[in-house]
């Protein structure tokens, strides 16, 4: 009886080895797969509050006497509040474009440095 057992001894290592990998990876697929449309949900949901934020703060700047024009850091900032668990030096190629012209920086947090007082950023009007 014990001849019998000991040809048998490293099957439960081999076959959880067999096993075993295939299941890890599959589990850290899914994790990393998670994670993903986590953070595209999450750029996305910020993207498009900020884009809301500059059509509201921007609704009939062009007209006297409002002077309500927002900056691309006002809009940043938006951004970056929203976009929680997402770092700004993360978040590449942000683009503002407005009818009059458009601001492109290599990270959200370019725009956030450099987007200050002087760089107003004046959105479409609301169609009434």
């Amino acid at each position: 009886m014990l001849l019998g057992r000991s040809k048998t001894k490293g099957n439960t290592v081999i076959e959880f080895t067999l096993v075993g990998i295939p299941v890890i990876f599959a589990l850290i697929s899914i994790f990393e797969m998670s994670r993903g449309m986590w953070m595209y949900h999450t750029l996305a949901s910020a993207v498009k509050d900020g884009a809301r934020f500059a059509i509201v703060h921007g609704n009939d700047c062009n007209l006297p006497p409002s002077n309500c024009a927002i900056t691309i850091r006002d809009v940043s900032q938006r951004i970056r509040d929203y976009a929680i668990g997402i770092p700004p030096q993360e978040i590449q190629n942000v683009t503002f474009t407005s009818r009059t012209r458009t601001v492109t920086c290599a990270t959200l947090a370019a725009c956030l440095a450099t987007g200050g007082e002087g760089n107003t950023f004046s959105p479409p009007v609301l169609a009434r």
